[in-house]
């Protein structure tokens, strides 16, 4: 009997461990997505922010550009 209760706890943890392997492997996909459309944003033209600005969040990881006197 200990050793079908051990096998079955094995089991669970073994399954624990591929569900979080998976986990890990589409958290990377997502990080690189993420990673690409950073670089692709940093590569753009700075924005100049003494202009009126509609949208914020456009912003992120934008380069920009402040003058003052």
């Amino acid at each position: 009997m200990r050793r079908i209760l051990a096998t079955a706890v094995v089991a669970i943890l073994a399954a624990g461990m591929v569900g979080l392997g998976v986990w890990q492997l589409r958290r990377l996909s997502e990080r690189r997505a993420h990673n690409a459309e950073i670089v692709l944003r940093m590569a753009e033209p700075p924005i100049s922010l003494n202009d009126p600005i509609s949208n914020v969040q456009s912003l992120d990881f934008h380069s920009v550009v402040v003058e003052g006197t």
